[in-house]
C-alpha cells in the first residue's frame, strides 16, 4: 500500500504550524538527530483489520480541518494512519514548515501526488480524458506545461481586468436587486457560486454565462448546473470509503451523471467556437490549447478542470475576505475608501489594479488565514527524513 505525505495548511486550518514538538524540541532541531524507523512514527490508536475506520463512522467532511488538528495535539508535528488497511493508503501528517520544502522539492516539475480516481474512472467510464488531477508525472507535465503561460503569466492575466471588472459591478447589482426586506440576500452562498462561475467563464471560456442577469442560454445553463453538482459530489467520494471502486454506489452514479453532462456541454461549445472563428480569434485559453499537441479528449479535460477549480478558489477567497473585512468593520472602512477612489479612475486595468495596496495586503492575509487548500500531499520517489522520522520511498 502506497504512502502519501501531507502537509497539512496552516492559519485558520487549526494553526497546526505553530504545535508545539514532543518533548520540548523544535521541528528544525529534530530534523539534524539520528532519524527514528517508520514504525515509530506516532499513530492513532487503530484496530485489527479495521484501522481507525470506527472513529469515522458519524465523520463530516466539512470537519475534516477540525479531527487532523486533533490528531495533531494528540500525537505531535507528525503523525501517520491508515483508516481501513487493505482500502485506503497509509498518510503520514506533518504540521512542519520543513517538512514541507523537503517533499515539494522532490520531483518538483513533475510531481506523485494521490490521484483522483473516482474522477478519472467516472470521466472514462464516457470516453473522456481523466483530466490533470488524474494523471502524474511526465504526463501530468505536458499537460500543465501547455497552459502554464496562459494561467501563471501575469500579463496574460491583466488582460482580463476589464472583463472581470464587468462581472464585479454585474455581482453588485445583482445583490442590490435582490435584497429582502432585512436588507440581506437571501442565499448569499449561491449569489458567490454565480459571481465566481461568471468570473472563471470569462476566464477559461472568455463567456459571459448570463447567471447575474438571467440571461443564460440552454447548454451554459447545463454546465452551470452540472458543474455545481459535481462540486457537491465530490466531497463525500472525496473524504469517503472508497466502496465505488467494487460497485457504483448512489454518490458515483450521481457524479458520473454530472461529469457525463458537463463533459458533453463542454465539447458543444468548444465544438462552437471552432466553428464560428477562426484560430486567430479564438479566446486565448482555446487558442494555446488549439495549437497544442494535445489530443481534443485532455484539451476538453483542462478545460472542465480549470472551470471547476476557478469557481471554488474564487467564491471562498472571496468569501472569506468578506467575512475577514466584516469581522473588522475598521478595516473594512480603511479598503472601501481605497477602492471608491481607484474607482474615480478611467481607465481600469491589470496594472492599475496593482496600486490597490491595502486591498492585496487584505487578500494576503484572508489567505494566510483562510488557505484555499488543506495541505499539499506526495507521494515520494525516494526515501526522506521528516521531523526525525525515515520516511520510505512510495
Amino acid at each position: 500500500m502506497h504512502r502519501i505525505v501531507n502537509q497539512l495548511g496552516k492559519g485558520s486550518y487549526g494553526g497546526i504550524n505553530r504545535l508545539p514538538v514532543r518533548r520540548g524540541q523544535t521541528a528544525t532541531h529534530i530534523q539534524d538527530l539520528e532519524p527514528k524507523p517508520f514504525s515509530a512514527i506516532p499513530e492513532p490508536r487503530k484496530l485489527p483489520l479495521l484501522g481507525t475506520a470506527f472513529d469515522y463512522r458519524k465523520f463530516e467532511p466539512k470537519q475534516f480541518h477540525k479531527r487532523v488538528l486533533k490528531r495533531h495535539q494528540e500525537l505531535g508535528p507528525i503523525y501517520k494512519e491508515t483508516v481501513l488497511p487493505g482500502m485506503t493508503p497509509t498518510i503520514v501528517f506533518t504540521s512542519s514548515s520543513d517538512d514541507l520544502q523537503k517533499m515539494l522539492k522532490i520531483h518538483a516539475s513533475m510531481p506523485q501526488r494521490g490521484e483522483m480516481k473516482f474522477l478519472k474512472k467516472a470521466r472514462e467510464s464516457f470516453g473522456f480524458h481523466g483530466g490533470v488531477a488524474s494523471v502524474n508525472g511526465e504526463e501530468w507535465y505536458k499537460m500543465r506545461k501547455q497552459i502554464n503561460e496562459h494561467f501563471l503569466n501575469t500579463e496574460s492575466v491583466w488582460t482580463y481586468a476589464k472583463e472581470h471588472y464587468e462581472v464585479s459591478k454585474d455581482f453588485a447589482d445583482f445583490i442590490q436587486n435582490n435584497l429582502n426586506e432585512e436588507n440581506e440576500v437571501p442565499d448569499f452562498r449561491l449569489a458567490m457560486q454565480r459571481w465566481a462561475f461568471e468570473a472563471a467563464c470569462v476566464f477559461v471560456l472568455e463567456t459571459r454565462c448570463g447567471t447575474l442577469s438571467g440571461e443564460v442560454t440552454e447548454n451554459v445553463k447545463v454546465i452551470i448546473d452540472s458543474t455545481s453538482d459535481i462540486l457537491v459530489g465530490f466531497v463525500p467520494l472525496f473524504f469517503g470509503l472508497p466502496l465505488w471502486k467494487y460497485y457504483p454506489t448512489k454518490d458515483f452514479k450521481a457524479f458520473q451523471k454530472a461529469i457525463s453532462y458537463q463533459m458533453l456541454a463542454l465539447r458543444r461549445h468548444r465544438e462552437n467556437l471552432l466553428n464560428e472563428k477562426n484560430a486567430n480569434d479564438l479566446p486565448r485559453l482555446a487558442k494555446a490549447l488549439h495549437e497544442s499537441p494535445l489530443t481534443a479528449e485532455q484539451q476538453e479535460s483542462i478545460l472542465a478542470d480549470f472551470l471547476g477549480g476557478g469557481i471554488v478558489t474564487t467564491q471562498h477567497a472571496a468569501a472569506f475576505a468578506l467575512y475577514c473585512l466584516a469581522n473588522n468593520p475598521e478595516k473594512q472602512e480603511v479598503l472601501r475608501k481605497e477602492i471608491k477612489e481607484f474607482l474615480k479612475k478611467d481607465n481600469i486595468s491589470g496594472k492599475t489594479l496593482q496600486g490597490l495596496k491595502y486591498l492585496h495586503a487584505c487578500v494576503r492575509e484572508t489567505q494566510r488565514l483562510f488557505p484555499l487548500t488543506l495541505g499539499f500531499s506526495r507521494i515520494i520517489p525516494k526515501d526522506l527524513i521528516l521531523s526525525g522520522y525515515l520516511v520510505p520511498k512510495g
